[in-house]
Order: structure tokens, then sequence, then C-alpha cells
């Protein structure tokens, strides 16, 4: 079976999408100046709208499931009153991680975002943690309005993980941390949301418990590769891509899959140890990379995204006659393959 391609998925979905970009829009109307500055300058950065996309595929799935193997909490509704529900969880999905890009872009002091200004750039550091603030209060309002207690709790909960998932990523600053701690800490800070993306779009799609939690898992999967290929990008991707300096992750210290994997190669991981013990990391980043690359630590990399693509192809493997479900693998292969 062919997969589908990401331009084809939005295209298929995009009457949906286009009533929470609407959405996103209208929630700016009447605000403080700031918000509504701050946050159209976000939306005309662009971005994928994964989050969203991926809760609107995973409802087709739960809407599949319901008709074939009997429903969940939200079988049975109208299409209106469903399309209402999605429409309130992809918004309150994209402006948390809206939310959390201006937070993180505090964090690293960055300037640029998707070759834009940041928030943090444009309006300075404290009006950025209040635009952060704003957005993540807007997405509680968000949730609150789908009128599931469980759906909210799921987000709250991913958004929590998500937070402490930065903060350990800031005490490992320059540290050579072990591959799973690594792990543990991009599933919080990117997988869960991905995962909750997924689950909750099922739930209110009319899944059954058990295609909810599978949904879920697979988007635990697509998380995890998702954050490793971005990782992986960081080092291989172009400036023009990437929308920031190539390196930037390396340069400000942050320990990733690329790194970790040249300190475990007995060539390079002396020089890469030594490099982030002195907190040279920025002044040694061309060698570094250059030195990576003649070792095989990117396709060692790409390997290591690989497996987790396959993980969430076997997540998925109970549900194959549902419709949706190749959408959802058309998803994942995206993640594995993208360049930005």
């Amino acid at each position: 079976m062919r997969t589908v391609s990401f331009p084809e998925l939005y295209a298929m979905f995009a009457e949906t999408l286009n009533l929470i970009e609407d959405r996103l829009e209208s929630l700016l109307e009447g605000d403080h100046p700031l918000f509504f500055e701050g946050t159209v300058h976000l939306l005309r950065a662009g971005g994928k709208r994964l989050r969203p996309l991926l809760a609107l595929i995973a409802a087709r799935v739960g809407e599949s499931s319901a008709r074939e193997r009997g429903g969940g909490v939200h079988a049975g509704e109208t299409p209106e009153e469903r399309e209402r529900r999605l429409v309130h969880l992809g918004v309150s999905l994209e402006l948390v991680h809206m939310a959390s890009l201006v937070h993180d872009d505090v964090v690293d002091a960055a300037d640029l975002r998707r070759g834009r200004a940041t928030v943090r750039a444009r309006w300075g550091e404290g009006a950025a943690v209040l635009l952060g603030d704003m957005l993540f209060a807007k997405a509680l309002e968000e949730i609150s309005s789908i009128g599931d207690r469980l759906a909210a709790e799921i987000l709250a909960r991913a958004v929590y993980e998500m937070s402490v998932g930065e903060i350990v990523q800031l005490g490992d600053l320059y540290r050579p941390v072990t591959c799973r701690e690594y792990l543990r800490r991009i599933r919080r800070k990117t997988a869960l949301l991905i995962a909750a993306s997924a689950r909750l779009g099922a739930r209110i799609g009319g899944a059954p418990p058990d295609v909810e939690r599978r949904v879920g898992l697979f988007g635990h999967y697509a998380g995890m590769a998702f954050q490793l290929t971005d990782d992986l990008l960081d080092f291989v991707g172009t400036e023009e891509e990437l929308g920031k300096p190539r390196g930037h992750d390396l340069a400000q210290g942050h320990v990733t899959l690329p790194t970790l994997l040249a300190l475990r190669d007995p060539m390079l991981g002396p020089e890469v140890r030594a490099a982030l013990r002195a907190r040279r990391t920025a002044e040694l980043l061309p060698e570094l990379v250059a030195r990576m690359h003649e070792r095989g630590i990117f396709e060692e990399s790409r390997a290591f995204v690989a497996r987790y693509v396959t993980k969430g192809e076997e997540a998925l493997a109970p549900l194959r006659d549902l419709e949706g479900v190749s959408y959802l693998e058309g998803v994942l292969h995206f993640i594995a393959r993208r360049k930005y």
C-alpha cells in the first residue's frame, strides 16, 4: 500500500485545519496589543501544524474503530459536534506548542526561529515569558471547551512533563548524559505532547479504550522519532532549512543523540568529552561536526530514528483494518524523512 504524502494529508484534512487556523486568529481579537502582535508574529512564522493534523487523522481512526469494534465515550456524536470538539482540541494543541517555543527561546537566548526573529528578540525576555503564559492559559480554555475531563487531564499532564523535560535539559548543559537519560528527557519535552495529540484525537473520534491507548502509543513513538530527527537535523540541515544556525544545540551545550553517539566512539569520545568539560563546543563546532561526519555518526543517528519508526508501525499493526491508519503511517514517514 502506498504511503500518503504529507501534502496529500494536509489537502485531505484542509477544511478542519482551516477552521483551526481561523479559530487561532479569532482568539487574538480584543486582547492586549502584546498578545495580538506576538501571536500574529508566531502565526506568520508558519509551522507544520503537525499536532492538530495528527489529532484529526487519529479521529478518523477513532470513527472507524467505533463502527467496526464498538465505540468509546464520544461514539455516536453528530459530525458537527465531533468537528467542534476537534477544532477546540487542535487549537489547544497548537497553542501549547507555540507557548513552549516562546519559552524555549527565552531559556536558550535564541534570536531566530524558522528564519524569523523570536518573540524574545523582538519584544524582550519579560514580554516573551508573559506571552507564553497567556498562550498556555488560552490553551486551557480551549481544552475545557471540549467538555471531557480526562482529555483536559491528559493535556495538562503532557504540559507538566514537557516543562520538567525542559528543566532537566537546562540542568544537563555540557554534561555527557547517558542514552537512557537523554531518551527520558526527549520523551518528556516532545513525545508526550505528540502522544496526547494522537490519543485525544482518537478519543474524540469515538475510539474504544484499547484503540485510544494504542493510537496514543503510536503517537509516543512518532514523537520520539520527531525529536530524534530534530536533533539530527541540527547537525546536518542547512541554516536556510532550519531557520537557525547549524549546530546550535551543541554550541549551546545541549547533548543530543549525535553527540551521545560521538561520545561512545573510541576516536571521537575523548575530544568531545574534553570540549564539553571545557565548554568549548561553540568554538570547536566546525571541527567536531566534520569529524562526526567522517566517523559515520549521522548515519548511526538515522538508524536510531528508523528503530522508532518501526516501533510506531508495530503499534499500529493490530489496527491495520481501520480507516486512517495508513495516514498515521504517512505522518510517521514524513517525520523520519523531513528536512525542516
